[in-house]
C-alpha cells in the first residue's frame, strides 16, 4: 500500500503541472469561446430541424411534382439556397473560431518582434506614449532601453521612509476581458502557438493568477496609495507579451493592439493586463553579481541572460493591510530562492543564522516593448563571497540553463555579454551601478 501511495505521489509529480496546464488552457478557452459556442449549438439544432423538415415535406407528405406545381420553382432555389447559406455560414464559424485550438501551426512559424529591439530611438520603433505619462505622473522616457523610468517611485521605495498602501480593487478585469473577447478570432492563434510551441520544448504553460495595477501611484490626505487587482497569465499573455510580436511565415498574423498603432497609456486607463513583474541580482560581499542564463524551453526569453531571480507577482502572495515595499521584497526573494538553491540553503540548520540577505528595490520602469507592463529591479546582498557562492549554489532545472558570475567593476565581460542579456537584466545592472556610486558618495 505504501508503495502505491509513493507511485500515484512520484507520477502526480512528473504528470501534475501538465494536467493543471491543460485544464488551466481549457477552461480559459471555455471563458473566451463559451458564448460562440453556445450559438453554434444553437445553430446547429435550428439547422438540423430545418433540413428535417425539408426531407419529410418532399418524401413524406407531398410527391415533388406536387411541390413544384403549387410552387414556383423560383420559391423552390431560393429556400434550397438559404439553407445552403446558412449550412455555409456554419461551417465558417466552426472553422474560424475552432481550428486555431486543435490545428499546430506549421512548421517553421515563429513569433517574431515588429520592430527589432536595437539602438534606434522610440519615434523610428513606432511606439506612441501617452504625454500625460511624462508631464503628471513624473515618467522619463529612456529611449535606448525603450522603457519609461519613474525616479520618484524608485526613490521612495529604495528609501522606505513612506509606505505606500495597496488598495485590491474588486475590477474583475472588465476592459481586459472585452479586449480579448472581442478579438478572440486573432489572439486565440497566438494562445495556441504559445502552447504548442511551450509543450514541445518540455514547458508548461500555465494560466497562473497575478496581481495587477489598476492605477498609477496617488496621494490621498498625506497617504500613497496603488491601486491592485487580480489577474492572470494568459490575459497578460494576450496583451502585454505580444504587443511587439507578430506571427510569422507562412502568414503574416499581428495583435489587434500593438507597437504601431495604440498609445502607451497610463496603468488606470489601460486595457492591457499589466501584471506586476519583479526581478533581482544577488550581490556577494565582494561585489560579484551573479545572473542566470534562461533554458531555452523557458515561456519567456529563452536562451537570454536574466537576473538571478525574476518573474511576476502570484495573487495569492498579496496580504490583507500590506504595503508595496514589502510585497517586492518577498517576491523578489522568492523568484531568486526559487531558480536557485538559496531556498534550500536556509532549511539546513547551520546556515539559517550564518546566512543574511538583505534586498533592495532599486527602480521602478515600464516596459513600452511590452505595452507598458510594469517591473520593479532590487538588488538581494548576501554576507557571503563568491567562493561560498559557487560551492552551494546550484541551477533550478526546469528554467535555468547556467549561473554565471561577473564582476561589477568588470565592463569588459559586462559588453560580451550585454547583447544576450534581457531587458530586466540591462535594468538591474543599470540601477545596480547607480546605487553601488551613491553606496561610496
Amino acid at each position: 500500500m505504501q508503495a502505491v501511495k509513493k507511485f500515484r505521489s512520484y507520477v502526480w509529480f512528473v504528470l501534475g503541472p501538465t494536467i493543471q496546464a491543460v485544464k488551466n488552457f481549457r477552461s480559459y478557452v471555455w471563458f473566451v469561446l463559451g458564448p460562440t459556442i453556445i450559438i453554434l449549438i444553437i445553430d446547429v439544432f435550428f439547422l438540423s430541424f430545418s433540413i428535417y423538415q425539408s426531407i419529410y415535406q418532399l418524401f413524406c407528405e407531398n410527391s415533388i411534382y406536387q411541390i413544384l406545381y403549387e410552387k414556383s420553382v423560383v420559391a423552390i432555389i431560393l429556400y434550397v439556397l438559404a439553407i445552403l447559406a446558412i449550412i455555409w455560414q456554419f461551417i465558417n464559424v466552426l472553422v474560424t473560431y475552432l481550428k486555431p485550438l486543435v490545428k499546430r501551426e506549421k512548421r517553421g512559424c515563429q513569433l517574431k518582434d515588429i520592430i527589432e529591439n536595437d539602438e534606434r530611438n522610440i519615434p523610428n520603433r513606432n511606439i506612441n506614449v501617452d504625454l500625460v505619462l511624462l508631464e503628471k505622473y513624473g515618467y522619463s522616457l529612456n529611449e535606448k532601453l525603450c522603457v519609461l523610468e519613474n525616479s520618484k517611485v524608485s526613490k521612495i521605495l529604495e528609501q522606505n521612509e513612506r509606505s505606500i498602501n495597496l488598495s485590491d480593487v474588486e475590477d474583475r478585469q472588465k476592459k481586459t476581458k472585452e479586449y480579448i473577447k472581442q478579438y478572440r478570432c486573432i489572439l486565440l492563434k497566438f494562445l495556441n502557438y504559445k502552447w504548442h510551441d511551450v509543450k514541445h520544448n518540455g514547458g508548461n504553460f500555465i494560466n497562473d493568477e497575478k496581481i495587477r495595477f489598476l492605477s498609477e501611484l496617488y496621494e490621498d490626505r498625506g497617504n500613497l496609495y496603488w491601486k491592485v487587482t487580480k489577474g492572470n497569465y494568459y490575459n497578460g499573455y494576450l496583451t502585454n507579451v505580444i504587443f511587439n510580436k507578430f506571427i510569422g511565415d507562412p502568414d503574416s498574423i499581428y495583435p489587434p493592439f500593438n507597437s504601431t498603432n495604440t498609445v502607451i497609456r497610463c496603468l488606470g486607463d489601460s486595457v492591457f493586463s499589466d501584471h506586476i513583474g519583479v526581478s533581482t541580482i544577488l550581490l556577494t560581499e565582494d561585489n560579484i553579481f551573479i545572473y542566470c542564463l534562461q533554458h531555452g524551453k523557458a515561456a519567456q526569453f529563452p536562451n537570454k541572460y536574466m537576473p538571478s531571480g525574476s518573474g511576476s507577482l502570484d495573487y495569492c502572495e498579496l496580504h490583507e493591510n500590506e504595503d508595496l515595499h514589502s510585497l517586492i521584497v518577498r517576491g523578489a526573494e522568492r523568484e531568486l530562492y526559487e531558480e536557485t538553491s538559496l531556498g534550500q540553503l536556509f532549511k539546513k540548520g547551520k546556515n539559517r543564522e550564518t546566512i543574511k540577505i538583505e534586498t533592495t528595490i532599486l527602480s521602478f520602469y515600464r516596459d513600452l516593448e511590452r505595452a507598458g507592463k510594469p517591473e520593479f529591479c532590487c538588488v538581494s546582498r548576501i554576507n557571503k563571497n563568491i567562493e561560498f557562492i559557487k560551492s552551494e549554489l546550484i541551477k533550478e532545472e526546469k528554467e535555468i540553463a547556467n549561473i554565471e558570475y561577473v564582476d561589477c567593476n568588470d565592463e569588459g565581460k559586462w559588453n560580451k555579454i550585454y547583447p544576450q542579456a534581457s531587458l530586466s537584466l540591462k535594468m538591474n545592472y543599470k540601477a545596480l551601478q547607480e546605487f553601488l556610486k551613491r553606496k561610496v558618495k
